[in-house]
């Protein structure tokens, strides 16, 4: 049987609408999770983070790996035995292991609560939303650095003084960097070599809140410590993070230094050393340059609420 076709008329195209990908609770926990990474290393490179723990003595041997949360929106409610803890949108918490997030009431707000849970070799997600919280576990050599700079958070909770301030606001821009390196990437590949990448970050990071107040603080430094060229941790920073790693050092001891002129008693001088300034001239200018005021004007505009006159 023969057909003939009409060679004259272009045959009308049909368009097909193709059905929205459908996207599945794993990418959802996934995307979630990366979001809320980002946005909590945002705040706490900023200094505008809440960070909550229970009573300390709740992190006694035998009560698990630390569990951390945090906030996407709404307010969570965890249970502990004759405690519990509320969580904010925005907030992080670190709890024992065995701290259970309470189901959302009727009349509550719309929430989205993450929890990373940590096992051997693997790591636990969580996302509590209106009803049954969806759960995913994926395997993770990085599980035990995780819980490593959790436990080190922990002990900087138990001092009030500000260096502990500081040293648990770089461990946690370590953790949070640490766990975004961990989550899978739709399309990323699959060779580790990201994930290591953005492990460096997160050691970069914590090292400069370690080594704030240590005057060689810069590229050579940490490259020294990291093992590896100034150029490369440079260049690797700025790509992973959109910042010159030298700018990004002298925004954390200004930082620091906005810190201790609030909560200590400190001399300008005594601060500026403090935060790795061996010239306190030179620190009063960069300060001013950042925060619009020389550093005893920065203290004298202060809300006097806001000032706690005590040297730790």
């Amino acid at each position: 049987m023969a057909v003939m076709a009409d060679k004259t008329r272009e045959a009308p195209r049909i368009r097909v609408k193709r059905a929205p990908a459908e996207i599945t609770p794993e990418a959802l926990l996934f995307s979630k999770s990366h979001e809320l990474c980002l946005n909590l290393l945002q705040q706490v490179e900023m200094g505008r983070f809440v960070l909550k723990f229970p009573s300390l003595r709740r992190f006694a041997p035998g009560s698990g790996r630390p569990l951390f949360a945090a906030a996407l929106a709404g307010r969570g409610r965890f249970s502990l035995p004759d405690e519990s803890l509320i969580l904010g949108a925005g907030e992080m918490a670190i709890l024992p292991g065995h701290a259970a997030c309470a189901a959302q009431g009727p009349d509550e707000p719309p929430r989205e609560i993450l929890t990373v849970s940590l096992y051997p070799r693997a790591i636990g997600l969580s996302l509590h939303g209106a009803g049954d919280p969806s759960h995913l576990q994926l395997a993770s050599p990085g599980a035990e650095l995780l819980g490593l700079y959790l436990g080190q958070i922990l002990e900087m909770g138990r001092r009030s003084d500000w260096q502990a301030k500081l040293g648990a606001k770089g461990l946690l821009l370590a953790y949070l960097s640490a766990l975004d390196a961990a989550l899978p990437r739709r399309g990323a590949p699959k060779s580790g070599r990201p994930a290591a990448e953005k492990a460096r970050v997160a050691a970069i990071r914590r090292l400069i809140q370690e080594e704030l107040a240590n005057p060689a603080l810069g590229a050579a430094f940490l490259a020294g410590k990291l093992r590896c060229s100034a150029d490369y941790l440079s260049h690797l920073f700025r790509q992973e993070t959109g910042r010159r790693l030298a700018a990004y050092i002298t925004a954390e001891r200004v930082e620091a230094a906005r810190e201790l002129l609030r909560r200590t008693a400190l001399t300008v001088a005594e601060i500026a050393f403090a935060v790795g300034f061996e010239n306190p001239g030179y620190f009063a200018r960069v300060f001013k340059a950042s925060a619009g005021a020389a550093p005893g004007e920065y203290r004298r505009g202060l809300d006097p609420a806001e000032e706690t006159a005590t040297v730790p």
